[in-house]
């Protein structure tokens, strides 16, 4: 992405998760910038398989040239069914510093 791209617009339908591997994102919220995403910080919305999709309480741009890795809900429930061993793993170990389908209290009250 190039600065001033929006990759993710509020009210979009959440159904990955992103991992910023280089630069910065912005988390923008009613025309406010309520937060700064870097390297390694993920947004999105922590999948669970009997949880239907949310839609994305903020917009997401990018303030510098951003290189993303996008996890499709859908790639996960295929690793999940293929090895269902992670899924522990999965619940335990993933953070996700902006979770874009709850008001997050990361940034404060949203």
């Amino acid at each position: 992405y190039t600065p001033g791209d929006y990759i993710v617009h509020a009210e979009d339908c959440l159904n990955c998760i992103y991992f910023v591997v280089k630069g910065h994102v912005k988390i923008i919220i009613n025309d406010a910038v309520r937060g700064i995403l870097t390297k390694g910080d993920t947004f999105g919305e922590k999948w669970w398989p009997t949880v239907a999709s949310r839609k994305s309480n903020a917009d997401i741009q990018a303030m510098t040239y951003v290189e993303l890795e996008v996890l499709l809900y859908d790639d996960l429930k295929d690793i999940m069914v293929k090895f269902p061993d992670y899924w522990e793993m999965w619940d335990k170990h993933l953070e996700v510093t902006y979770e874009l389908g709850t008001a997050s209290k990361l940034f404060g009250d949203l």
